[in-house]
């Protein structure tokens, strides 16, 4: 039989579906005298095939769809004339016509009694397994290792060699089967991104930062939420062509959103302090409108709100992930024109030339759209480009033989030089003695002129091999003072 929609008709008009559902002038009426019984059996993939195309379910469908016995027709239409002869509610008429041009031959499969038993786990003879078959009224021909097995023409489910291995097991008894562990050369382990993930995921957890799993289906209104501009190429969305609901019916392009939700969420439920990062992938299109898979790109994000909670908090957070994942040489430059973030409190991470991600205080327009009304500040980092500068391998020195010599610094800078400038200027005039520079004091008051600040940095002095002079020292230092002055106009405070 084709797979094609079958109908069943007499010369004149169609009569039913064929498995899926009779038509109205086949119904027994009230004046219905003869009534001609029909036991078919019909292709289940065409049934399922027909019932689908047309959108239509009943019960008929339902049971041919799943396979029925063609062992069983005559067994049914004899059944169905003798209760009709119990209830006495007509004569039947002798006669059958039995219509079946393609029979299905016996079925028969060998089985090996050493595999079943190597499958399940367990030893047991062949004519215990033999007698186990019979009880299925499954016919057992036994020769040495090789058991034949003649399937009746109601078991549709039995195949092949594994599914009378099922049917041992199932008779034998589940619970008799003993519990073993798999045996085989294979081993697993986590890949190197795993690992690294699993790194940055402590490393938040040491910093009291709780772990987030959120959707990767949002509105589209997200992209509005957090103030992107309408050029960002983060307004390419994919749709879906299925959704849940228009909540649900587009793939982030960013996890800003979903972290501002959560973060929404526990502030409305007077969570005072909030403290949650993700990792998980966001989804860009090759081009628009999308034709093909999307890019799927992992990033991280954080955020934080609470009292003691501010941008320096969440860039020590930052910091603590860098550095454990062996970045160095990384950057906080100043942004100013980030719509997520308040002007003036958001900075860019860059390492290299590469932009590692932004962080800062969140945009009081944004917290609005929320119903925030607590400051948070939040930071997404591209993990893609993590991975690939992460190094983990640590290269130990031994303690330093001779002691070091300290040096305190304050100045007078405007309020457009950065901490980072400074930095970069102490260091590269350190002579190869600098063994580090902190800033621990920023002070604007009333003893500092206006558009002015003072910044303090400690200074650590040391040499490899030999004791440090103050000459030495001083010598470095003084360098140092006169390339602050020339390039960032700084005055000794």
């Amino acid at each position: 039989m084709s797979e094609d929609m079958l109908m069943i008709a007499d010369p004149h008009k169609s009569v039913a579906i064929a498995g899926v559902m009779g038509g109205a002038n086949s119904d027994i009426r009230d004046n219905t005298k003869n009534i001609l019984v029909e036991v078919a059996n019909f292709n289940k993939t065409s049934i399922r095939k027909t019932s689908k195309d047309l959108g239509l379910r009943s019960e008929a469908s339902s049971r041919f769809e799943k396979g029925v016995s063609t062992y069983t027709n005559e067994m049914v239409l004899n059944r169905v004339c003798h209760l009709a002869e119990l209830l006495g509610v007509g004569t039947i008429v002798e006669g059958t016509v039995d219509n079946y041009p393609r029979k299905h031959e016996a079925i028969t499969i060998d089985v090996s009694v050493e595999k079943i038993n190597k499958n399940i786990g367990i030893d047991i003879e062949a004519e215990k397994m033999a007698a186990l078959l019979s009880n299925l009224e499954i016919k057992t021909t036994i020769d040495g290792d090789k058991i034949t097995c003649g399937i009746p023409e109601c078991r549709m489910d039995l195949h092949e060699e594994h599914d009378i291995v099922e049917e041992v097991a199932r008779l034998y008894g589940y619970d008799k089967i003993p519990m073993t562990l798999p045996k085989g050369a294979e081993w697993g382990a986590k890949t190197n991104g795993q690992l690294i993930e699993d790194l940055v995921r402590n490393t938040m957890f040491s910093c009291g930062v709780n772990e987030i799993t959120t959707y990767s289906f949002v509105s589209p209104t997200a992209v509005d939420m957090i103030n992107l501009p309408e050029h960002s190429v983060l307004r390419n969305q994919v749709r879906l062509l299925n959704p849940l609901g228009e909540e649900y019916s587009a793939m982030r392009t960013t996890l800003i959103p979903n972290l501002l939700e959560v973060i929404a969420r526990n502030v409305n439920r007077s969570i005072d302090v909030v403290k949650a990062f993700e990792i998980g992938n966001t989804f860009l299109p090759k081009s628009m409108p999308v034709k093909e898979l999307p890019i799927e790109k992992k990033s991280m994000v954080v955020g934080l709100v609470g009292k003691k909670e501010d941008f320096f908090t969440l860039k020590g957070d930052v910091m603590s992930v860098l550095d454990k994942l062996g970045v160095e040489g990384y950057q906080f430059v100043a942004e100013k024109n980030h719509k997520t973030y308040h002007p003036g409190r958001c900075a860019t991470i860059t390492w290299n030339e590469h932009v590692i991600g932004t962080m800062g205080e969140v945009h009081p327009r944004v917290l609005n759209n929320y119903g925030i009304k607590e400051r948070a500040y939040v930071a997404e980092l591209d993990f893609n480009l993590l991975l690939q500068i992460t190094r983990t391998d640590r290269l130990y020195q031994p303690i330093p033989k001779f002691p070091a010599m300290t040096r305190d610094i304050a100045m007078i800078v405007k309020d457009e030089v950065s901490a980072a400038q400074i930095s970069e200027i102490i260091e590269k005039n350190g002579a190869k003695i600098l063994e580090s520079v902190k800033l621990f004091d920023v002070y604007k008051g009333k003893q500092i002129e206006e558009g002015c600040k003072s910044m303090a940095y400690a200074m650590i002095f040391r040499h490899a091999e030999k004791t440090l002079t103050d000459e030495e020292v001083n010598k470095v230092f003084n360098k140092m003072l006169e390339a602050l002055k020339t390039e960032v106009d700084a005055e000794l405070r």
